[in-house]
């Protein structure tokens, strides 16, 4: 699907501005998280076509219901790898003795594809020392998460791996934590958005194809991190702590901001 004409719709259909009103003020430390991240995110969070703006207006929202929940967007406190800059991972949220990391997406997955590695991953000096893969396994692993055509499954190795470079490097911080999740989380498009595309048959054949091999892929991609989990890092973390990996949609999630029926409304989620 095309990038501009999905962008085009959601703005056209939401009254024909590109900019919106959050749903929730945004306080001067969310605003100071926006502003350090990367992506230019303190600017695209006023952009209604932008997965920024998605991912602020719901968990500012969450917040609000859900006060106890402590939530930092754009975290960067870790790296990948000991070369090149730290991973930029969408929100945070904490809750008791649970962390949930969220990567968010809005209509990148229906036109962008996996991204790929930079060339300083193939070269296992640039991993810390705890993780023990050897450089065939390496090989594997990269050629694994590389193999998604559509799904964002190399960037989340790459969030992965920052994590538990994070457990790992700053065992005071989780002293309290029993759980990490790394959840990928995105917007589902329905019938009704699909409808408002007004596709010509072959390109709507296209898209639901599309959306079939996403649907396949986030199934794939859970049980690859779960086995890369097993394998290779619930020896490396704290014992008491258990690391997770799951996806899910705001769509199904909207019970948790009370069924908000402007943010329902303003992302086609009926």
């Amino acid at each position: 699907m095309e990038r501009q004409l999905l962008k085009d719709t959601c703005v056209r259909e939401n009254g024909g501005s590109r900019y919106a009103e959050l749903f929730c003020s945004l306080s001067k430390l969310h605003e100071d998280e926006l502003d350090d991240g990367s992506g230019n995110a303190l600017e695209e969070f006023k952009y209604i076509d932008s997965s920024t703006a998605l991912g602020v207006n719901f968990f500012l929202l969450y917040e609000q219901i859900h006060p106890k929940a402590n939530i930092i967007f754009e975290w960067d406190k870790s790296s990948p790898l000991k070369v090149g800059g730290k991973s930029n991972i969408d929100i945070r949220v904490q809750e008791d003795k649970i962390i949930t990391f969220y990567e968010s997406k809005f209509l990148e997955p229906y036109y962008m594809c996996n991204s790929r590695f930079t060339e300083s991953y193939s070269l296992k000096e640039n991993y810390y020392d705890h993780w023990k893969f050897t450089d065939e396994e390496l090989v594997s692993i990269l050629r694994d998460f590389q193999s998604f055509t559509y799904y964002n499954a190399s960037q989340l190795f790459r969030h992965l791996l920052a994590i538990v470079n994070h457990i790992v490097h700053n065992k005071d911080l989780y002293k309290d934590i029993t759980s990490v999740v790394l959840n990928s989380i995105s917007w589902k498009m329905e019938d009704e958005y699909l409808n408002l595309l007004n596709l010509s048959r072959r390109s709507r054949s296209y898209a639901i194809k599309r959306m079939n091999i996403l649907k396949q892929e986030e199934t794939d991609v859970k049980d690859m991190i779960q086995r890369f989990i097993d394998h290779y890092v619930t020896d490396i973390i704290p014992k008491d702590i258990t690391l997770s990996f799951e996806t899910s949609t705001y769509n199904n999630n909207v019970s948790l901001i009370n069924n908000h029926k402007e943010f329902k409304n303003r992302y086609f989620i009926r």
